[in-house]
């Protein structure tokens, strides 16, 4: 998995070849990759899956430490980016998967991810740390201000995305303080 993720992340969609991935798996037969995977589609889910659920597990890990409230919300982002800096051939595999047809996997986490979000704008909310907002349509933004922020990650390897996130919770945060 992780030489596939490799090669998506250097190659392109275009270069995610089973030959490629033994290649760089140090594989002479593509067997086992097959024996997983019947076809690149599969492949491309599974590696959507993979980023996904290890970024969900950094964010869930920095989130922990953070009290409810505003604080988690403005942790949110910062630890999307954080995750998108130090992990970046990551960022780039999941925009290349989801680009050439591996979104079925994105679609779902996205909406469980939103939902979770949705969840710390309402503590946000019950703590009183921001006055009464629908938390979905707050979740929703959030949730495209991160896929926007992945974009420009995979289009600009000097972008700052901390800094960026930074700023995105500055402006969320102050437009939801009460």
């Amino acid at each position: 998995m992780l030489a596939a993720l490799a090669v998506l992340a250097e190659d392109g969609a275009a270069g995610l070849t089973f030959a490629r991935v033994c290649e760089v798996a140090h594989l002479s037969s593509s067997r086992l990759i097959t024996y997983h995977f019947t076809d690149r589609a599969g492949l491309l889910h599974a590696i959507t899956e993979r980023v996904l659920r290890d970024m969900g597990a950094w964010v869930d890990g920095e989130l922990g430490a953070t009290p409810p409230g505003v604080a988690q919300v403005r942790a949110f982002f910062e630890s999307s980016a954080s995750f998108m800096a130090v992990h970046r051939g990551h960022v780039v595999a999941l925009v290349s998967a989801f680009m050439a047809g591996g979104g079925a996997a994105a679609s779902s986490a996205s909406e469980q991810t939103q939902s979770a979000v949705a969840s710390l704008v309402q503590a946000a909310i019950d703590t009183g740390d921001i006055g009464p907002v629908d938390p979905a349509h707050v979740a929703f933004m959030m949730m495209r201000c991160i896929e926007g922020l992945a974009m420009a990650v995979v289009a600009d390897p000097e972008l700052d995305a901390r800094a960026h996130a930074r700023s995105m919770a500055d402006i969320l945060v102050n437009g939801l303080l009460r």
